[in-house]
């Protein structure tokens, strides 16, 4: 099971790369046919900027890959090895639980989802570093406060923030660079 928080995230496509390393390996040691790769997403779709969503939709349903949108992670029982989610988007996925059920989904408490897993890969919350959340420099979400047009300190006028620090209205992605 591979996953991520709804909190904010560099790279948008990290959780997936990894998911894609792992399936190839799977293939490769016999393990695929016997394994369910999911990927459950607080999102609506694997991934929002096209072309890239239109390929990647492609390609986990060529790989068979499970897809659950708007499943956020609120807890982990690495004891049981149970991953529980909730529904984040009001009205959407009503019927997780589906009539073959071959992940053994079940329901917990307040409408929680609880998938067992084998191997879970979470990517881990992001944020700006501590030398810059913690300092004048930091917005209110503690990313580097700067001009979304001039990357200038809206604070500090001699100071740029640039790259993954800077709070900018965009994913702090190479593609979201390019456009």
């Amino acid at each position: 099971m591979f996953t991520q928080l709804t909190t904010p995230i560099k790279c948008g496509g990290a959780p997936q790369k990894i998911m894609y390393l792992a399936d190839d390996h799977f293939r490769k040691s016999d393990a695929r046919s016997k394994s369910h790769v999911i990927f459950a997403t607080p999102g609506s779709v694997i991934f929002g900027v096209e072309p890239f969503k239109t390929e990647l939709e492609r390609i986990v349903k060529k790989k068979e890959i499970e897809i659950k949108t708007f499943y956020a992670i609120t807890k982990i029982d690495g004891a049981k090895k149970e991953a529980h989610f909730k529904q984040v988007a009001p009205g959407e996925n009503q019927c997780v639980i589906m009539e073959d059920n071959k992940l053994s989904e079940r329901e917990g408490e307040q409408g929680t989802v609880i998938i067992p897993f084998e191997m879970l890969h979470l990517a881990p919350p992001q944020s700006a570093p501590d030398f810059i959340k913690n300092s004048p420099f930091s917005n209110d979400a503690g990313w580097m406060d700067v001009d979304i047009n001039s990357l200038q300190s809206n604070k500090y006028k001699n100071v740029f923030g640039l790259g993954d620090v800077a709070a900018l209205p965009t994913a702090k992605t190479g593609a979201a660079i390019r456009k």
